[in-house]
């Protein structure tokens, strides 16, 4: 099944508290957790990517909804890494419906600013005021997710505006060649050169792999189509394989802006047969992969974001 969103992690880590009354540790919750869910393994497994596939979603989601809770005032901690339900606790969950992550986080501003009163203020008291409290839009993603998502939404709008920044090269084949070789050497493929020109045998470009002291080179040549809307077809394929052959070069980059037809994929398969390797990069995977390797991009910030070192505070140290 789809792995729930945060808002349901924090309602059934409120409520197996409650059903089970005494002291539960992360591990306990995610095994109570996966049952109440029906996880797979492979839910199990998935990571969440702004961790660099190191920390998995349910264990992320379950650790933030039970922080939340206690934040909130709605579970304890009798000591780190483990918590239980409080008479706060049983109250909300009697009384309220919502355990969204943005009301539990106006729970917590709610006792926050009663943090100083000499009585201390008991959550179940501060409800009713706390839909007046301004924090955040309402969502159901806690941070890690919101800070994967934005990424997400950015990379992919970086990605629109490289790809029609490139498209927009369409009248400067010259410039467009030389932004294809130096995306090859930005990738260790090796020094290359733009060749593209009148009888230019059909390629564009060549990377020289593998330059020894002899002067013996194996060459990658390159063709570049920068089109707007039409796609490369079979005959494109098969003409830049017929060029291949004339240079008696066994390998091949076929680069466009725009798509290749199922055709012409065919046709560059159908080059294994004369022993050709002839890559297909159409105009989103050109971009994603001048993202990746740095190439007509630049940072403009970079967040750290840091998180608590468990082995630091691990008993045995």
């Amino acid at each position: 099944m789809t792995i729930p969103k945060q808002n349901q992690f924090n309602q059934s880590v409120l409520e197996i508290a409650a059903e089970d009354g005494g002291v539960l540790t992360y591990k306990q919750l995610i095994a109570l957790l996966t049952k109440c869910f029906s996880l797979t393994e492979d839910d199990l497994q998935e990571t969440i990517s702004s961790s660099g596939g190191r920390q998995t979603v349910v264990y992320n989601s379950t650790v933030w909804a039970a922080g939340d809770l206690k934040r909130a005032g709605l579970l304890n901690s009798p000591e780190r890494g483990s918590f239980q339900i409080n008479d706060d606790g049983r109250e909300y969950l009697r009384t309220q419906e919502n355990t969204s992550t943005s009301r539990l986080r106006k729970l917590r501003a709610a006792l926050e600013i009663h943090q100083n009163d000499i009585e201390e203020p008991r959550a179940s008291d501060l409800i009713a005021g706390i839909d007046d409290l301004e924090v955040g839009e309402e969502t159901n993603t806690n941070p890690d997710d919101q800070i994967a998502e934005a990424a997400r939404e950015i990379k992919v709008k970086l990605k629109d505006d490289l790809l029609s920044a490139l498209k927009g090269l369409s009248g400067k084949p010259d410039h467009f060649e030389q932004v294809v070789v130096g995306l090859l050497k930005a990738m260790g493929y090796g020094e290359g050169r733009r060749i593209g020109k009148s009888g230019d045998g059909g390629v564009d470009g060549v990377i020289f792999q593998d330059v020894l002291e002899l002067g013996l080179e194996n060459q990658i040549y390159i063709q570049a189509k920068c089109w707007n809307d039409a796609p490369v077809t079979s005959q494109h394929v098969r003409g830049f394989s017929g060029s291949l052959g004339l240079k008696k070069a066994s390998k091949g980059v076929f680069i466009t802006t725009s798509r290749f037809t199922e055709d012409a994929k065919q046709a560059a398969e159908d080059a294994l047969r004369d022993n050709k390797v002839i890559r297909l990069i159409n105009g989103k995977e050109l971009a994603r992969l001048m993202i990746k390797h740095n190439v007509g991009v630049v940072t403009v910030d970079t967040y750290v974001i840091k998180k608590l070192d468990e082995n630091y505070f691990a008993d045995d140290i």
